[in-house]
């Protein structure tokens, strides 16, 4: 995708103004955008006006659905306000592509996204972030023990929804959460928590596979299988939907690394703890990159950002041979899908979403 079509597509997706899309008649409900010609329009940019579309939906699926709190509520609707409900999307069109409506998914989709929520404002507070989507964190809006209980409101409403549909699709967003969480826990909050998990993992290098899968992977691949079961798929295509699902999400959070890396690259000013979140993958990508980097950490090290920016440019390459190989995998995952317009959208989701997180700078 050129760089001007990506503007055009930041803007469509980020901008505000282009989430204010018009209900639709009850009677259209059962899809969530009108689908043009493909021959006049392109798969990209289709993905693109379907995402505008589905976010509409899922918006006010969610505002209806929050907890009602008194005096806290308003916290909570700020607290999930602004996601780009990438997750959601998926299940929405994974059950459409499979011969689903957007009603036999949307509450799947909403309880997706409350358990992405749920983990931000964990995440949060963990990592003592200040600031989520342009807004004051919820720990510090409030305070860390009712920013943690809200998100755990959060994580029991969605398991509740889930269980209204079906035990599988309960089991499917508890294996999620405890994944997600494993992914969490793995990832080094210092230099020695990193030489200590590749040591316990015994993986070695896996060590940065194994925590994007569970991190951010699996949440992916749960909200794609939900809009397989959704559609009522057999379970060879839950499979492919939740593989597909797992290899888009685990392409997204490299390139969401590969952005903090050219950030580096060009200079960017870098703290101890953007460091030490890129441990794990320099560990993967390059040792001797690694072996600079951490021993910069420990008492006494230094590296200056010249020379951290030189050692971060060896490894860009090698990070954009990783997301192709993943995107590649997505693709195929679809293979034994119905061949329609909303399977092609998914066939292009990969591409247009790592391309769009790289394009944010």
């Amino acid at each position: 995708m050129h760089s001007k079509n990506l503007w055009n597509v930041c803007l469509a997706v980020f901008n505000p103004v282009f989430s204010k899309d018009t209900a639709r008649p009850r009677s259209e409900r059962g899809q969530v955008s009108a689908m043009p010609d493909l021959e006049t329009s392109s798969p990209s940019s289709e993905f693109i006006r379907y995402w505008r579309a589905a976010r509409t939906h899922i918006d006010a699926a969610i505002l209806e659905k929050l907890p009602r709190l008194s005096h806290l509520s308003q916290h909570v609707e700020n607290a999930v306000k602004g996601g780009k409900r990438l997750r959601a999307t998926l299940t929405l069109l994974v059950s459409e592509a499979l011969g689903g409506t957007v009603e036999d998914s949307l509450d799947r989709a909403v309880a997706i996204e409350f358990v992405h929520s749920a983990s931000l404002i964990h995440d949060d507070y963990i990592d003592r972030h200040p600031v989520r989507r342009g807004n004051p964190s919820l720990w510090r809006v409030l305070d860390p023990r009712r920013a943690v209980l809200l998100a755990d409101l959060l994580f029991s409403m969605a398991q509740l929804y889930m269980e209204r549909k079906s035990r599988q699709d309960a089991m499917l967003l508890a294996e999620a959460i405890r994944n997600t969480v494993r992914g969490a826990i793995l990832e080094p909050l210092n230099p020695v928590d990193i030489v200590r998990s590749i040591a316990s993992e015994g993986a070695s290098a896996r060590i940065y596979e194994t925590i994007i899968r569970l991190k951010t992977g699996e949440l992916f691949g749960a909200a794609a299988k939900a809009g397989a079961v959704a559609s009522a798929a057999d379970t060879e295509t839950q499979e492919n939907a939740y593989r597909y699902g797992v290899k888009l999400g685990e392409a997204y959070q490299i390139a969401d690394d590969l952005r903090e890396v050219r950030r580096l690259q060009a200079g960017g000013r870098a703290t101890r703890i953007d460091i030490v979140d890129l441990l794990p993958a320099l560990f993967h990508f390059d040792r001797r990159t690694f072996r600079k980097v951490f021993f910069s950490l420990v008492p006494g090290g230094k590296l200056p950002s010249k020379v951290l920016a030189r050692a971060m440019e060896t490894i860009g390459d090698r990070f954009q041979e990783e997301i192709d190989r993943r995107v590649s995998s997505a693709e195929s995952a679809l293979d034994g899908f119905p061949r329609n317009r909303y399977t092609m959208l998914l066939k292009v989701a990969p591409r247009v979403l790592t391309d769009i997180m790289l394009s944010l700078g």
